[in-house]
């Protein structure tokens, strides 16, 4: 039986909106091609009037922080938003950054191991890193720069990967085991931090019932 998760409505909205450009990364996927084709999808779904677009354009967008569908819908809105919207969801600070890093490839052993950890699967997360020891150590190909254990905190990384498996804490006191760096910090919100400071201010760890025992486990 898999691991229990707590997944956000909206997380998984988000999700669903960009499946097939998540699911189809192989080893020739540049970031570029994959938020090119995230920011279509946002973009088509503002044209449809379609509230799935509503969590990453009021989460990211400067101009549309907090506000309400009402309000996004009646706006304008264009592809060069989305785009924007998109780029800062996934840690660039614009949609340029995004074309500078336009021809890196995904280290697709990372990505592999972050889907491991989100669907809280450590016997599967312990395999791949006893085979790579090294993946402790790497960072997101993506703007915000996040290490595996970054992603315990279900914030400041790409909303779509915003889950929460109940052991997280096992997977988090592994992960420190294995040699991460709890000191190691992130870039988000226009400023750096460390694993314990994004779960602190994450509703998705607080939701599943597992934030206090993330915080003690980061601070010991």
């Amino acid at each position: 039986m898999s691991p229990k998760l707590y997944i956000h409505p909206n997380v998984q909205k988000v999700y669903n909106l960009h499946k097939t450009a998540i699911e189809q990364v192989d080893k020739n996927t540049t970031v570029l091609t994959q938020l090119t084709a995230f920011a279509n999808n946002l973009f088509a779904a503002w044209t449809a009037r379609s509230p799935v677009c509503k969590g990453q354009i009021n989460n990211w967008h400067p101009d549309f922080i907090s506000k309400e569908l009402d309000f996004i819908f009646n706006a304008n809105f264009t592809l060069a938003d989305a785009r924007l919207s998109i780029a800062k969801d996934c840690g660039f600070d614009n949609w340029e950054m995004v074309v500078q890093q336009g021809n890196i490839t995904f280290n697709l052993a990372f990505e592999k191991a972050v889907n491991t950890l989100l669907a809280g699967d450590l016997v599967g997360l312990k395999k791949q890193i006893i085979q790579q020891p090294e993946l402790v150590h790497l960072r997101s190909t993506y703007g915000h720069q996040a290490t595996l254990l970054h992603y315990v905190g279900s914030n400041g990384v790409e909303m779509w990967r915003q889950q929460t498996p109940y052991n997280l804490p096992e997977i988090a006191q592994f992960l420190l085991k294995a040699g991460a760096d709890k000191n190691a910090k992130m870039k988000v919100y226009g400023g750096e931090f460390t694993t314990w400071e994004m779960v602190a201010t994450s509703a998705h760890p607080q939701e599943a019932g597992v934030v206090e025992a993330l915080k003690k486990i980061l601070t010991d």
